[in-house]
């Protein structure tokens, strides 16, 4: 026996050592809920899982995007349909004062009740704004970002706008027959303008929302992949900690023993 070798307790204090630092690398893990706490942990990994994470907050900004494009659509579509409700009531007035029954001032009661409804054309068109915007005035163009790369965009057009001008309604006279005969041919025009700008936000309306589904699936499916890249096997980390202690304790005991070997061959010498 070599009383100065101690070769023995090297390696086991090399042993205690390494599971020393494997300990801190589980302790980290479960603590954080993630196999990967730092490069050295798995590199090629990391990058992987950088880049989903990168592309999430990509794709999570750009459905937000979608969601408040859908708002503002639902606002511009809410203000035509109230000035379609206008437009109803409008033709209802002009079809009773085309009839050869009522006098002209009679007929005047009618043309008070219009001229508020044309009013009222105009003041919708004005107050219908999103975030600041009027959403229903002439040539406004919205152009909504739906995706992570250049060019995956929507785009929303107002065309001639909702005016009463715009729709031909300023020179509505009901306080003659052949006034009120006038306006019945301006009204249904007006009307199927507005159904032809409705119908457009609506197919808007719809892309957009297809849009938000479609990334919502996407998002879903890059937590997914992320999470098998990233989180950790709580039960395997785990059983690695129980199984790291017990190491730990036994080279613990071994090592005391190997520190008792010089002491026990000089008791032999002794």
């Amino acid at each position: 026996m070599k009383v100065s070798d101690k070769t023995s307790a090297s390696v086991i204090q090399n042993r205690l050592a390494n599971q020393s630092n494997k300990l801190n690398q589980v302790f980290n893990q479960l603590s954080s809920g993630s196999r990967i706490t730092k490069a050295a942990d798995d590199a090629a990994s990391l990058a992987i899982s950088t880049s989903l994470e990168h592309a999430l907050a990509a794709m999570d900004a750009a459905r937000t995007n979608a969601n408040e494009a859908t708002s503002l659509a639902q606002v511009a579509d809410s203000g035509i349909g109230q000035i379609q409700d206008g437009l109803g009531r409008l033709r209802e007035l002009a079809v009773g004062a085309a009839n050869g029954t009522l006098s002209d001032a009679q007929r005047q009661a009618f043309q008070s009740e219009a001229e508020g409804i044309v009013a009222d054309v105009d003041r919708i068109t004005q107050s219908t704004e999103f975030n600041g915007t009027r959403v229903l005035e002439a040539d406004q163009e919205f152009q909504f970002q739906v995706g992570t790369s250049e060019g995956e965009t929507i785009r929303m057009e107002t065309g001639d706008g909702t005016s009463s001008e715009a729709l031909g309604l300023e020179d509505i006279d009901l306080s003659t027959a052949s006034g009120a005969q006038a306006a019945l041919t301006a009204i249904d025009e007006a009307t199927e303008q507005t159904n032809a700008q409705r119908s457009a936000i609506g197919a808007v309306q719809n892309r957009l929302e297809r849009a938000s589904v479609n990334l919502s699936s996407s998002i879903e499916n890059t937590v997914a992949a992320n999470s098998q890249i990233r989180d950790l096997d709580v039960a395997a980390a785990s059983a690695e900690k129980v199984r790291t202690e017990i190491l730990q304790q036994s080279n613990v005991a071994l090592l005391v023993q190997a520190s008792q070997f010089p002491q026990a061959a000089l008791n032999l010498l002794g």
